[in-house]
């Protein structure tokens, strides 16, 4: 469609109303708008979009399979959701000139799907009083989290994910598990009245001036590889203690997005064991 909104869904529809193999283009308000309704996408592109939004939520819950944003000059966020619920599986979505993402107050969980964002701030996700979990996707750009005074376990968590950029948390906490964290630093700040215990293990923070940057008074980070960077950004000493290593992790192709370990590696088997069921390669 050319102009005004691709596809607006504001009736009420429940959660089996879907759209599928539809291309919406060139739509100038929002290319999709869900409000106190449901909806399903799938096999779905979304692409010039020009105003403020590709895909506009509130109070509503959206489930995107096989969906692409891109081509997008949305000033604000190729997704945004208030107040609402996002599932994202088997996507890409780029961010146009705002955010690539946007929660407020809500739920979301992204799976096996690539969110890149080169635009305002470079924002991949961002969210407030939002808790989710991003599996098995890649992220370029920022994550960053927001939260409420005393809502100390509000976060969106990172698990068998490769994220290039930052990850940065403030009110929230940090829970980052089996990942990579590729030119980017991991920041918590604490100005919740209950102080939360971010997470970092099993994951690789690599190519930074500064891995982890933390006001908390305490902190789990454990069984880590720190490399081409100074594992703490204050006076904290990882290295050496809880099974964290600074020693080259040979990565299959770093630079190229191959982040698999080749034969020899200090880190195989240098891990904790866990029990989510989120391997991407069942291995």
């Amino acid at each position: 469609k050319r102009g005004g909104t691709g596809i607006t869904v504001t009736g009420g529809e429940t959660s089996q109303t879907g759209l599928v193999g539809f291309t919406v283009e060139n739509a100038v308000d929002y290319g999709v708008q869900v409000d106190f309704s449901s909806i399903h996408l799938e096999d779905v592109r979304i692409t010039g979009a020009s105003g403020a939004y590709g895909i506009h939520g509130s109070s509503a819950d959206l489930e995107l399979q096989d969906v692409t944003i891109d081509n997008n000059d949305a000033n604000y966020a190729a997704i945004y959701m208030d107040r609402g619920s996002l599932q994202m599986t088997g996507s890409t979505v780029e961010c146009g000139n705002g955010y690539t993402i946007y929660s407020g107050h809500g739920y979301m969980q992204v799976d096996q799907s690539t969110i890149t964002c080169n635009g305002r701030g470079s924002y991949a996700i961002a969210v407030e009083h939002t808790v989710g979990t991003v599996l098995r996707s890649t992220l370029s750009g920022t994550m960053y989290m927001s939260s409420e005074d005393d809502h100390n376990t509000d976060t969106v968590a990172l698990i068998n994910s490769v994220l290039n950029g930052d990850y940065t948390a403030d009110w929230g906490t940090v829970l980052i598990r089996n990942s990579v964290i590729d030119g980017g630093t991991v920041t918590y700040t604490d100005f919740a009245e209950n102080p939360a215990t971010p997470v970092i293990e099993n994951s690789i923070l690599l190519n930074s001036t500064c891995a982890f940057a933390t006001d908390a008074l305490t902190n789990t980070v454990r069984n880590n590889s720190f490399w081409n960077t100074t594992p703490s950004c204050g006076a904290a000493a990882y290295i050496g203690a809880d099974g964290n290593l600074e020693s080259d992790p040979m990565l299959t192709d770093a630079p190229g997005g191959d982040y698999h370990l080749d034969r020899g590696s200090p880190l195989e088997d240098a891990a904790v064991d866990v029990t989510y069921g989120y391997d991407p390669n069942g291995n």
